[in-house]
């Protein structure tokens, strides 16, 4: 049982906390790949994460048969700033807004 569900256009991002798994499924083409388990956000053909360990945010690319990833930004993960009793800092000191996405990827980039 998935103890998250995200769903973004034909993406549905999936983790099961219990198993350390997590996943993209690919609603249009019918399968998953498998990604890092983590704080996660789901777009159009990518997924948004914070490593927390390397303090990095990621960016994985699920449009292809495999999972790609880009290191994004340096986001160092203090737990200071973390809301009480939480372990994550998702949507709180950082978040995934298709405008700020769209801002920042040239025209002729492929995202």
């Amino acid at each position: 049982m998935p103890s998250e569900l995200q769903v973004n256009g034909r993406f549905v991002y999936w983790a099961c906390a219990a198993q350390m798994k997590a996943g993209v499924f690919d609603r249009s083409r019918g399968r998953s790949l498998s990604v890092h388990v983590g704080d996660a956000l789901p777009a159009d053909g990518f997924l948004l994460r914070h490593d927390n360990q390397r303090g990095m945010l990621v960016r994985t690319d699920v449009r292809s048969r495999q999972a790609v990833n880009s290191d994004l930004a340096d986001l160092p993960a203090p737990r200071n700033l973390m809301p009480e009793g939480s372990t994550s800092d998702r949507r709180v000191r950082w978040t995934l807004t298709v405008a700020a996405w769209l801002s920042r990827t040239p025209a002729n980039a492929s995202t």
